[in-house]
């Protein structure tokens, strides 16, 4: 979180100097900029592929992402730090629009693919969690199944079920409960 409340703190319009940054759709970004803190926050979440006295040059790639997730930076947060922080001449082109062939529609700062490359990394981040389970499958009866199943669902311990072929996982924690509930409907069985 330490990460997260630096990033928020280098916020700053670019638009009052002449400092900012430009994403390009092939992913790379290059920051004129001079400041210490905006290198090392753009380090957070690009790999540095060099820098001179006032330019930053990195890429930003799944892997830099990834850490910047792990460490509390959302996609939407290092999205809108780079809208924020867009070099002037990024700005003036984007409310311009394209001039060539766009229709005057105007441009993002961010490019939507680079936008929705960095969305994507962080879904796939988000995507599966590693838990300690219990799995429990061959069930007796598929009623032995269902009622476990049901009570797995009501106590909201339910990790994972696939009901076609019986099975389903708790979390490991609850393996003595579970194990009660099934001893318990057999008895009655």
């Amino acid at each position: 979180m330490a990460a997260a409340a630096a990033f928020a703190a280098t916020q700053v319009g670019a638009s009052e100097t002449e400092e900012g940054i430009i994403v390009e759709t092939n992913y790379r970004v290059y920051a004129y900029t001079s400041s210490p803190l905006k290198r090392r926050v753009l380090e957070l979440f690009c790999l540095q592929e060099y820098c001179l006295p006032n330019l930053f040059v990195g890429r930003l790639a799944r892997d830099s992402c990834t850490a910047a997730f792990e460490a509390g930076i959302d996609a939407e947060l290092i999205i809108d730090y780079l809208r924020r922080n867009a070099h002037p001449q990024a700005e003036r082109l984007r409310q311009k629009g394209s001039g060539g062939g766009g229709g005057g529609v105007p441009q993002p700062v961010v490019p939507e693919t680079v936008a929705d490359g960095i969305r994507l990394w962080e879904a796939e981040t988000r995507r599966m969690e590693m838990a300690p389970a219990a799995f429990y499958d061959n069930f007796d009866s598929p009623q032995l199944f269902l009622a476990s199943l049901r009570h797995a669902r009501q106590q909201k311990k339910l990790l994972w079920a696939d009901q076609a072929k019986q099975r389903l996982a708790v979390p490991l924690d609850y393996y003595n409960d579970m194990r009660a509930l099934i001893k318990q409907e057999k008895a009655k069985a």
